[in-house]
């Protein structure tokens, strides 16, 4: 097995999925169902659009910071060791299993997680790296985290779900419901 060709593969495989119509169509759509994500630390909520557009950067009031993959134990992002203002996301390598599975639901999986990840990226600060989305709120408010619905979100598209909504309702929008990845 190769990390790096496979890394390269689920990078651009989930690049372009980020980059489809049909990803921003499906994040639209969550509008009625889901119409305040929990925006953390500040307690305010956004709209499934106002999150997209941070998130793909079409909202100029944020930005993304430098990021780096690797591969570890955990899933977690957070600042890259040594390098200021730059970012580093740690995936499990059980992530890349699921990549490398040839089951098309334990790659969206690796999608969802790689997604998820990469919504703590987003800085409210241009000149520092701030995350914008955080999962934390998630126990004493019952409202939906931008980093698991968007997670979701790109899951479902990826999967060509027929029902966006019921679709990121099943993969969780509080927490990754990750148990069906390998069924």
């Amino acid at each position: 097995m190769d990390d790096e060709r496979d890394t390269r593969s689920l990078l651009k495989t989930t690049d372009e999925l980020l980059s489809s119509h049909a990803f921003r169509n499906n994040v639209s759509k969550l509008n009625g169902a889901f119409p305040s994500l929990w925006l953390s630390p500040v307690g305010a909520t956004v709209t499934p659009d106002e999150a997209l557009a941070a998130f793909l950067g079409t909202d100029g009031r944020y930005g993304m910071v430098a990021t780096t993959l690797v591969w570890g134990a955990e899933r977690t992002t957070g600042d890259a060791p040594g390098h200021s203002g730059e970012a580093q996301i740690e995936l499990g390598r059980d992530v890349l299993s699921l990549w490398r599975s040839d089951e098309r639901v334990a790659k969206s999986c690796a999608v969802n997680s790689l997604v998820h990840e990469m919504t703590h990226t987003v800085t409210s600060d241009k000149s520092r790296y701030t995350q914008l989305f955080r999962d934390r709120g998630r126990s004493t408010h019952d409202v939906p985290l931008v980093s698991y619905v968007l997670g979701a979100a790109a899951q479902c598209t990826y999967l060509q779900a027929p029902d966006i909504v019921e679709c990121v309702r099943k993969w969780g929008t509080n927490i990754f419901k990750s148990g069906d990845c390998r069924k």
